[in-house]
């Protein structure tokens, strides 16, 4: 039974107050709360998570927007129900768009369960509602005045941060000081995932890495780089800190605080471009702090789009309705949302064309040689497996997969034992690998190809490393921030720089990526060479500190991973784990209490633990004694000297 009259889709649903007005004051409303939320939750802990590196740039005006549109879509529904229903529509829009308007907070309250929050805001609006039939003339006023009041912070807010985001380069570019005359330009290239032993530059059986032989011909090879963890957030954080990863803020779920001074802040204060152009949109996504001190930081694309889809989305209940509908656009990290080295090579170029006259920094990460180890669409596969046609290479893997989830192989697929099956399957990881990196060394070769024809290299200090490598099977493990064992902190490193005395030399001392910004500093010849902490690896073919390797040896550090416990035979599942090398031998304490000892010379692969040999307790108490020393000196969480900003708190 229908009421007796149908009113028209504009006619107010409350006393004098229309629906659009409703609309816009609980859209705004609820879009405001979500903010206020998320900020009350960051001003607590400013935690990471997974959502919030998707989470758009634009979003502190974007979020109000998609309340209303959410709203908005509740309300078209009412208008419509209301042609037919008008006496009861009237009397229920107050509670519906009440109940979105309370919804939209209460998801973005981490750890609430989401029972709980439907209840809470079926209860807040509950008491919204009764206002527009009890007092009317009281709601009427409130949303009234108030709508108008919204709807200015929002064209504010677009107009304040939205330009602020789109013009946050040409106002960082203005800002800077004038440049030293010849100042030298910079290159950092990181190789994510990259270990040494997997290029043939470290003797390799596979020519995995022949652009890089040729470009150490140039420079300086580092034959035993230590990263500082084998992980990306920490590593990086610490290259472009001259910090100990314990040191820094930096964990899985906590972004780089605004205390250390960076690399691009002290090269930006010397009148440098800074630009930083990510492969790895998950880690190094700028959510984590990494793009402090660059002009320009491009990492995760969609982040900084404005379109209709990332409005939406920009609200968590937004997202939630896009993903149950299956509208998602690729995620961080994704393979779909992959940059390749050429496209990275092609905006790095890109970017240092229109750069003027000043001096440049680059900083480049590379993300070809990370799981799910395929190279590009189109491009030849040389190796073993991974040189299988398409079909094939699946069936490796779902052998691998049935096998792994107890399931039967499938009849289709010709019969392996299980060792057969893990076996090919970690083969075709293997050689998948390797011609990630063969892709990967062939971009870098074409960027030099590229910076050479502009006459560029010749002013250009250049650090090529990675940040970590890659467990497959070594000891039982596979993937990596699991350990500290060889696989993980054993990676590349070349310096090449204007009027280099060493050219063609390899360095065999125990160094660690930690000091590239001090080597940086010096190595550009800055007016502030000690701008960052670390020392300059410049001392290897230098006299300047001859002292300094034997006493500050490469420590690495990884935290304890409870999601991978109780797995007994993986490190970082017992507890953090520590690593300090030196005098030839590397020390490893595990969160158990267990000590390692290797000898580096005589057992590269760290095969033969001497931590029990009688011979070896000297060596063992050396080090043992040297990392306490380094943790009492600087403590985690600490900011040493001139690391520390001096206007941080």
């Amino acid at each position: 039974m229908t009421d007796q009259h149908s009113p028209e889709l504009a006619e107010p649903v409350a006393p004098s107050v229309s629906l659009p007005l409703q609309i816009a004051w609980f859209g705004l409303l609820g879009g405001y709360a979500e903010l206020l939320a998320l900020a009350a939750q960051d001003a607590i802990r400013h935690t990471i998570t997974v959502e919030s590196i998707r989470t758009n740039h634009h979003h502190i005006w974007m979020t109000p927007l998609a309340g209303l549109m959410l709203v908005g879509v509740v309300g078209a529904v009412l208008a419509i129900v209301g042609r037919f229903f008008p006496r009861t529509v009237r009397q229920i829009t107050p509670y519906a768009l009440g109940f979105v308007a309370c919804l939209m907070p209460l998801l973005a309250i981490r750890g609430l369960y989401p029972i709980a929050q439907i209840l809470l805001a079926a209860g807040l609006a509950s008491r919204i509602g009764p206002l527009a039939s009890l007092r009317p003339g009281l709601y009427r006023s409130v949303l009234r005045f108030s709508t108008p009041v919204f709807v200015l912070v929002l064209v504010g807010l677009i107009g304040g941060k939205g330009a602020d985001v789109i013009f946050a380069e040409q106002r960082a570019v203005a800002a800077l000081p004038a440049s030293k005359a010849g100042a030298k330009n910079v290159l950092l290239l990181v190789m994510d995932n990259v270990r040494a032993d997997h290029l043939s530059l470290y003797g390799y059986a596979r020519d995995t890495s022949p652009k890089l032989e040729q470009i150490a011909k140039d420079g300086v090879r580092f034959d035993q780089t230590r990263s500082p963890a084998p992980w990306t957030l920490p590593s990086h954080a610490s290259m472009l800190t001259g910090l100990w990863p314990h040191q820094l803020s930096t964990s899985i779920d906590t972004p780089l605080d605004d205390k250390p001074a960076t690399l691009a802040e002290a090269l930006s204060d010397q009148g440098y471009l800074t630009g930083g152009f990510v492969g790895n949109t998950f880690y190094c996504n700028s959510w984590y702090g990494l793009d402090r001190g660059f002009s320009r930081y491009e990492d995760f694309p969609q982040n900084r789009e404005i379109n209709a889809y990332e409005i939406f989305r920009s609200a968590k209940l937004g997202d939630l309705l896009l993903a149950k509908l299956g509208v998602e656009l690729a995620t961080p990290g994704a393979k779909e949302s992959r940059k390749t080295s050429a496209g990275i090579n092609q905006n790095l170029l890109d970017w240092v064309d229109k750069r003027g006259d000043r001096p440049f920094f680059a900083f480049v990460n590379y993300y070809d040689a990370h799981e799910p180890f395929s190279p590009p669409d189109g491009y030849p596969r040389r190796y073993g497996l991974s040189a299988l046609d398409e079909t094939s290479r699946r069936a490796i893997s779902k052998r691998y997969r049935d096998l792994s989830r107890g399931k039967p192989q499938s009849p289709d697929l010709e019969p392996r034992s299980d060792a057969q099956i893990v076996d090919e399957a970690n083969r075709l990881l293997v050689d998948g690998y390797d011609d990630c990196i063969h892709y990967l060394d062939e971009q870098i070769g074409n960027l030099f190809d590229e910076l050479k024809s502009r006459g560029l290299l010749e002013n250009t200090v250049v650090v090529i490393t990675s940040d970590h490598g890659e467990h497959f099977g070594d000891r039982g493990l596979y993937g990596h921030g699991n350990s500290l064992y060889r696989p993980l902190v054993d990676v590349p490193m070349i310096v090449l720089a204007p009027d280099l005395p060493a050219r063609g030399t390899t360095v065999k001392d125990l160094v660690s990526p930690r000091d590239v910004a001090a080597t940086v500093l010096q190595l550009a010849k800055s007016p502030n060479q000690d701008a960052m902490p670390g020392q300059s690896l410049a001392r290897f073919w230098t006299d300047s500190q001859p002292t300094v390797a034997a006493n500050d040896p490469p420590l690495s550090h990884v935290e304890y991973q409870p999601k991978l416990a109780p797995a007994q035979h993986i490190p970082a599942a017992r507890g953090e784990v520590w690593s300090i090398a030196g005098g030839g031998r590397v020390y490893i304490r595990n969160g158990s209490g267990r000590e390692e000892l290797y000898d580096l010379t005589r057992d590269p692969n760290e095969q033969t633990d001497l931590a029990t040999k009688p011979d070896e307790k000297p060596a063992l108490e050396s080090l043992r004694n040297k990392l306490n020393e380094i943790l009492t000196d600087h403590p985690a969480g600490s900011h040493t000297n001139d690391g520390v900003r001096p206007d941080s708190d």
